[in-house]
């Protein structure tokens, strides 16, 4: 039922689960800008989230869009998992 995962949850888990990885298997010169672009990521990732159940688009890219990812909510929770595009769906 929840929209938006708790932001400091959700760094915490990062942290155990990215940061440990990335500075153990990553050169040291990349691994702040690799995990800054994991912050990035996952937080413009839950703001666009936040965007498509709560705006109302009358048209364009972000309209179907938010059919799209409705439809994974209330018609097949299998699909439509994507709120900015649906190039994960097809990869996964």
């Amino acid at each position: 039922m929840r929209l938006v995962f708790p932001p400091f949850l959700g760094y915490q888990i990062f942290c155990v689960l990215v940061m440990a990885p990335v500075r153990a298997y990553c050169p040291e010169l990349y691994q702040n800008a690799i995990l800054g672009g994991f912050v990035i990521g996952y937080t413009l990732y839950d703001m666009i989230h936040y965007f498509i159940h709560h705006s109302t688009p009358k048209e364009g890219y972000m309209k179907s869009m938010k059919v799209y990812h409705m439809q994974h909510h209330y018609k097949n929770g299998q699909q439509g998992f994507g709120v900015s595009s649906k190039f994960w769906d097809y990869v996964f």
